[in-house]
């Protein structure tokens, strides 16, 4: 009942706690009847022996004395707050009294026993005689120690404290534990200790009410040792305290076995995708946890439990061997003590395998923990790749390209990396380039194409666009595109073939507007025409001319189509025009010269690679008036254009403002002749004319070629002041000269008008004579000429054509320099042809004009080159309008109004293909084309 009452004492200490110092010590009250975290078992004795109690010297264990009762009364009291449980007091006991000899005394010797004092408490600990062992990795192993009582008085409110090692600590509860709830405690028997786990170092606290004298109590703690703990021994460290009594026994020693082997999967095993007829690598982290090895007699072992249709092809992977093959795949291996190691299987699944989709089951061991894990995983077919073309792609054609599309798909289950596509094409075709589509790179390697592409996903589908060309002469069936599609670790599926047609080139000889074009003594020109279809390019045309009798190849001609030679005979002219585009005309210029009375007509001939052939022919005509070449020159050439009038209005302030600022035009003034500088010696009767414009040639030029045209009008019923081939010309400083020339153009307009132009050859004159001031008198002028209104549009004035440079060949010819003359009368009643010349694609040429008749106030009047209207130089140099070509403006004249003059140069423009083609145009006023000059400027060489 004593001991009832004192385990009841502590139970109600404990329950007086508040509740905060009850949480500050982490409290987990156990009252333990049966097994506990931290258990105490008492074990009572009988009544101690008589006789003196052991001295310290004569026992191993560890001692603690208490003090009497009465002394330790006043240190306990149930009001007093305390961290640790307080016991109640003990239940007195009767003294006993041995006798001094030593020998138990009996129920007649109570005086004796009234003479001998009860020994005090002493708790000694005590410990197994084979020591404290626990082994590492483990959970719930005890812990046992035991408290005796040496002493005749009971140890009272008897406590102890425990601290463990670093990597031990106190187990959880384990079955059949007891524990209280809410902070009251569970009342438990008297024989009993109630234990708290402790704070800070202290693992546990464990207190007794009573251990009577002569006791021993055995208090065992359920114990975890951390599985990396790695020490060999350690020490657990006790204070036992009570009433009267405190004292800190030594560390008692505990022995430390290594964790033993534990297979265990580290990490997380990611789900499983296997595909059909592929080996797909299966890899788990296997480790060993524990200290002790693994031996081949004890292995670690990991079992894969593999779905149906599944299986396995590896047999060794590191320190593993595994039994390949389906269902239950083991595998064994020897692992060091606390090392991983990483066990992969090679997975393949069946083709046509029925269940797609499962978990893989893994165990392993030897473990004394979970050792099993389930893997999700999915079975699915490989990426597979197929590829379509058109049925029907279309024809190819020389020059034009043809976009074949190429159709990839992947009807696999899985995603494709690095598509390859190799194209192979026919061979009567050509690759107009490398293949194109979005994500795709391709190259050419001879007849082949490698195109690349980073992956396709599942069901998708990418377009390639193969380009292809025909070659020059294969026509009709050229041979088939192939296209075949394989990537890394995919099925590969059919090849594509699509058959391939080239069309072939239709050429014909266009020669309406065509001619042979001579003019006396001059060289002529064959024009026509050498078309192309839309379709397809004609490859290696050679056109052969053949001139009619009388007539000769003009070899030496610059201005007639590039690649032209002669043939088998000063008749027979033969041109290479190369390779010809679909849908294009392509003109035509041969000179010619006639060397005697000529009649007939010029035959063509067309033919092309691949049979391809046209025949044409042209009339031969004589000049009517039409622009002719006159000279031609190739070289480091050029061509400038000088000239003045020979008439100007009666001198008044309106004239004044006519010549200076333009605001009139010969029309409707009263034209009085211009005799600036007169020659001396006899003139015309009537109407003697002169004046003097300025010739430039750069420093250091040599004169090629120098021509004097000069020009006049006359209304019907008028005489000419002189013939009008006549002509008088002063260079710089030097007399007058008489020229005799001839007349190269006779115009009338629809006003009875008559025009002409002259020209003599004055190139010696000019060399002589050198730039500067060149005067030009008494031409053949109207007369009487002085009609007024609307009927006095007269006007006269020359003009100065000037080659000048060095005539060369081969790389020396850097330009060419043509000039043409006779008599292009424009009209508003009428289109006028256009007048073609030869040079090369590239060239940049500026075309130079002298004309007559043109006004200055009268717009709409355009010389447009290829379709483009040139821009006119003023007379100072500056650009004038397109839109008024012809306005009166004489270069070398100290005039801004030449009053119906007009000898320029235009701005200069990019020629786009061989032949160029000049038309002047109006919109209301009339003039007279006497000279055109070009000057092309050969492209540069890239």
């Amino acid at each position: 009942a004593g001991a009832a009452a004192a385990t009841g004492g502590v139970l109600a200490g404990l329950a007086a706690l508040p509740a905060a110092a009850i949480a500050g010590i982490a409290v987990a009250v156990v009252a333990v009847a049966a097994s506990v975290a931290v258990v105490v078992q008492l074990a009572t004795g009988g009544p101690p022996a008589a006789g003196p109690a052991p001295s310290d010297e004569a026992s191993s264990h560890q001692t603690v004395s208490q003090a009497p009762s009465a002394a330790s009364s006043p240190q306990t009291s149930a009001t007093q707050p305390s961290d640790v449980p307080t016991a109640v007091a003990p239940t007195a006991v009767a003294p006993t009294v041995a006798p001094s000899d030593g020998a138990p005394t009996g129920p007649g010797q109570s005086s004796r026993l009234l003479a001998a004092a009860p020994a005090p408490a002493r708790v000694v600990v005590t410990v197994p005689d084979g020591g404290l062992t626990l082994v590492a990795g483990q959970d719930d192993q005890p812990l046992a120690v035991g408290f005796t009582n040496l002493g005749d008085q009971p140890a009272t409110n008897l406590a102890v404290d425990v601290t463990l090692p670093p990597g031990v600590s106190v187990a959880g509860l384990v079955e059949g534990n007891l524990i209280a709830s809410g902070g009251a405690a569970v009342p438990a028997a008297s024989t009993s200790w109630v234990c708290v786990r402790g704070s800070g170092d202290v693992a546990a606290r464990c207190v007794v009410g009573v251990l009577a004298g002569g006791a021993s109590a055995q208090l065992v703690l359920h114990v975890s040792v951390a599985e990396s703990y790695d020490a060999a021994d350690g020490s657990i460290g006790l204070r036992v305290a009570g009433d009267s009594i405190e004292a800190s026994a030594p560390s008692v020693r505990v022995a430390f076995r290594p964790a033993p082997a534990r297979i265990a999967l580290r990490g997380s095993v990611p789900a499983l995708t296997l595909v059909t007829g592929r080996s797909r690598s299966f890899a788990v982290v296997v480790a060993n946890e524990g200290a002790v090895p693994t031996t081949s007699a004890a292995p670690a072992r990991v079992q894969v439990s593999l779905p149906d249709g599944v299986r396995s092809s590896t047999t060794t992977s590191g320190p593993w061997t595994c039994a390949p093959g389906r269902g239950t795949v083991v595998c064994t291996g020897v692992l060091a003590g606390r090392t991983a190691s990483t066990l992969a299987l090679d997975l393949v699944a069946d083709p046509g395998v029925e269940v797609r989709a499962g978990t893989v089951g893994i165990t392993v061991g030897p473990t004394h923990l979970a050792g099993a894990a389930q893997v999700a995983y999915s079975v699915l077919d490989p990426a597979r790749l197929t590829v379509e073309v058109p049925a029907e792609p279309g024809a190819l054609a020389l020059g034009s390209t043809r976009d074949v599309p190429v159709q990839v798909a992947n009807v696999g289950e899985l995603a494709s990396q690095q598509v390859t596509v190799r194209l192979s094409r026919p061979e009567g075709a050509a690759w107009a380039g490398a293949a194109s589509g979005d994500g795709w790179t391709c190259r050419i390697v001879g007849p082949v194409q490698l195109c690349t592409h980073d992956g396709m996903d599942p069901a998708g589908t990418s377009r390639l666009v193969v380009h292809l060309t025909g070659l020059a002469g294969r026509f009709g069936a050229v041979g088939d595109l192939g296209a075949a599609a394989t990537a890394d670790d995919a099925d590969e599926g059919e090849p594509a073939a699509v058959a391939l047609r080239a069309t072939a080139p239709v050429v014909t000889v266009g020669t309406s507007g065509g001619r042979l074009l001579l003019t006396d003594g001059k060289v002529g020109t064959v024009t026509f025409s050498v078309d192309v279809a839309a379709g397809a390019d004609a490859s290696g045309v050679v056109v052969t001319v053949t001139l009619p009798p009388g007539i000769s190849y003009a070899s030496d001609f610059a201005a007639q189509t590039p690649g032209c030679a002669q043939g088998r005979s000063a008749r027979e002219v033969v041109c290479d025009l190369g390779q010809l585009g679909a849908g294009t005309s392509t003109r035509v210029l041969v000179a010619a010269q006639a060397a005697g009375a000529a009649t007939g007509s010029t035959g063509i001939a067309v033919a092309a690679d691949g049979d391809v052939a046209a025949t044409g022919s042209v009339p031969v005509v004589s000049s009517s008036g039409g622009l002719a070449p006159e000279v031609s020159f190739s070289g480091d050439v050029h061509v400038t254009q000088v000239g003045a009038p020979l008439l100007t209005c009666t001198p008044s302030s309106s004239c004044t403002s006519a010549v200076e600022r333009g605001t009139a035009d010969n029309n409707g003034q009263t034209m009085v002749p211009l005799d600036q500088r007169p020659p001396a010696g006899e003139r015309p009767a009537t109407r003697a004319v002169s004046s003097t414009t300025t010739l430039t040639v750069p420093e250091g030029e040599q004169v090629v070629w120098a021509g004097l045209y000069w020009s006049a009008n006359a209304a019907a019923g008028d005489d000419w002041s002189t013939s009008r081939t006549a002509a008088r010309i002063a260079g710089p400083g030097g007399a007058y000269e008489a020229v005799d020339g001839a007349v190269v153009a006779d115009q009338k307009d629809s006003s009875g008008r008559s025009y002409y132009q002259s020209f003599a050859d004055v190139t010696s004159l000019v060399q002589a004579g050198g730039p500067g001031a060149w005067s030009v008198a008494d031409t053949a002028v109207a007369t009487p000429g002085v009609q007024t209104g609307a009927s006095s549009n007269y006007y006269a004035g020359w003009s100065l054509v000037v080659v000048y440079g060095t005539v060369g060949t081969g790389s020396s010819a850097a330009r060419t320099v043509t000039v043409y003359d006779g008599g292009a009368w424009v009209d508003t009643r009428a289109t006028t042809p256009a007048f073609e010349f030869a040079t090369r694609a590239g060239s940049q040429a500026t075309i130079g004009v002298v004309a007559w008749e043109g006004d200055r106030r009268v717009t709409g009047d355009q010389l447009l080159l290829n379709g483009t209207a040139l821009t006119p130089r003023t007379w100072d140099g500056s650009s004038g309008s397109p839109s008024n070509a012809f306005d009166s403006t004489a270069t070398g004249w100290g005039l801004m109004n030449s009053l119906g003059v007009d000898v320029k140069a235009f701005r200069p423009q990019t020629l786009t293909s061989d032949i160029g083609s000049l038309t002047p145009t109006t919109s209301g006023d009339l003039y007279l084309i006497g000279v055109v000059t070009v000057e092309a400027a050969a492209p540069q060489s890239p």
